[in-house]
């Protein structure tokens, strides 16, 4: 069974390394696609500082549908041609939007405190 433990490294690649090896106790052999989400989203946001939100949204059907999160309230459905998401998704490739507060089309509930990363 995982057992939490709060994440106190002096850098940050050892703070990564310690939230894989955290990660890989917590998903262990659970195949899941919502499951895994949902905790990997409760593990990211209770071990990363000063994060207002950590979750997942689906393509499905055309369009971002929203998964497993925590934090504040989140917009349900995200049409692909609206705020940050869609040029790191139509692009294929990871990215980290710095200061996507000035992004053109952002959707924004709260102000962010740190960037975020898409995935595709």
């Amino acid at each position: 069974m995982f057992e939490f433990t709060e994440l106190s490294t002096a850098t940050k690649t050892e703070f990564y390394k310690a939230l894989t090896n955290q990660l890989y106790t917590l998903l262990g052999n659970e195949h899941d696609l919502i499951a895994n989400a949902a905790n990997l989203s409760s593990l990211l946001f209770h071990t990363m500082p000063d994060l207002n939100w950590a979750g997942f949204y689906f393509y499905k059907q055309g369009e971002l549908v929203l998964g497993p999160f925590q934090g504040k309230p989140a917009c349900t459905r995200i049409a692909l041609a609206r705020g940050s998401v869609a040029p790191p998704l139509n692009s294929a490739k990871l990215s980290s939007l710095q200061t996507y507060t000035n992004f053109p089309g952002i959707l924004l509930a709260t102000k962010p405190q740190i960037p975020k990363l898409l995935f595709q």
